[in-house]
């Protein structure tokens, strides 16, 4: 896959650590982030595996 470019500025995505907060809860993953305007592309795999499962098991509790 080539790079991915923000829609908004154009620029070429790069890969960093970024928090996610959801009930109360912080994780961090790595995954592409705009380094103009901080927009953050999840893959389908991120979101589909592991934000999915937190999100369930918090949301059992």
């Amino acid at each position: 896959m080539g790079e991915l470019i923000c829609v908004k500025c154009n620029v070429v995505l790069v890969e960093e650590r970024v928090e996610l907060r959801y009930l109360d809860h912080t994780v961090s993953v790595d995954t592409l982030k705009c380094p103009e305007c901080g927009q953050v592309c999840f893959s389908e795999e991120l979101v589909r595996g592991s934000i999915n499962e937190t999100e369930m098991s918090l949301e059992d509790k």
